[in-house]
């Protein structure tokens, strides 16, 4: 009697352990059973550490009133924040992007949350450090931490402000909307 029989398992920190186990015939105690095993061994990863405090931090943007943003497209009410990244792997790039279920795929920016106590036609747009839009979920948008072979931590800042969004005005409440840092080492 033949049987083959596939397991695959997924464990924190590894890509993932596959086994493939194969019975030739067995008869008595005479069974030969073969096991591969497959795993990626990975550096260590950057801290994050945004604006001096923890990896989870909130960016307060100011109270601003609704006759700032009168226009499509207008912007206001920028506020700077910094990412450090330390502890990082020696002489890498990385790259940092922002990724959110809640984007606009056609402005880049974070969509607002919903529900009569938030502003609608607002939206949150992200620039990196030279100014530039960082789009959201687009990985070619990104702002570079080059860590030298020395090591040492790397930090930018980035800004972060209310973006009109639609012919219709904006409305008053509240604004929130949440993103996720993610690194590209090379």
């Amino acid at each position: 009697m033949q049987s083959v029989q596939a397991c695959c398992l997924l464990l924190a920190g590894a890509v993932g352990l596959c086994s493939v186990a194969s019975a030739e015939s067995c008869s008595g105690t005479n069974c030969k059973v073969e096991v591969l095993f497959k795993g990626t061994y990975l550096e260590d990863t950057c801290d994050v550490v945004i604006n001096n405090g923890s990896s989870s931090e909130k960016v307060a943007l100011p109270v601003l009133s609704t006759a700032t943003l009168k226009s499509d497209g207008a912007e206001a009410g920028s506020v700077t924040f910094t990412i450090l990244l330390k502890g990082c792997p020696t002489a890498k790039t990385i790259s940092l992007w922002f990724a959110s279920t809640d984007a606009d795929s056609t402005t880049g920016n974070l969509v607002n949350a919903t529900g009569a106590e938030y502003s609608s036609n607002v939206q949150v747009r992200l620039r990196n450090a030279a100014g530039a839009q960082m789009i959201v979920n687009d990985r070619n948008s990104t702002q570079d931490y080059i860590i030298p072979s020395a090591g040492g931590d790397i930090a930018h800042d980035y800004q972060a402000m209310y973006y009109a969004k639609g012919a219709a005005a904006v409305t008053p409440g509240l604004v929130s909307s949440l993103a996720s840092i993610n690194l590209t080492y090379r």
